[in-house]
């Protein structure tokens, strides 16, 4: 997530406080989406639509 976060904020010029929350919302939505049995598709879709990276960086979340 520290790679994730490192990206917005020198990517996108989020604040650190904002690129936090950025992803704690994305955690939030992949929490749901897993309860709701979604697929890595599913995740790697929804990754990608909130930050614009490669699925690659999924990783970091998935390994917490």
């Amino acid at each position: 997530m520290k790679r994730v976060v490192k990206i917005l904020m020198e990517r996108d010029g989020e604040s650190r406080e904002d690129a936090i929350e950025l992803v704690n919302n994305f955690t939030k939505e992949m929490e749901q989406l897993i309860e709701g049995k979604g697929t890595l598709d599913d995740a790697e879709e929804l990754f990608e639509l909130h930050f614009g990276l490669e699925p690659d960086y999924l990783e970091d979340f998935l390994l917490v």
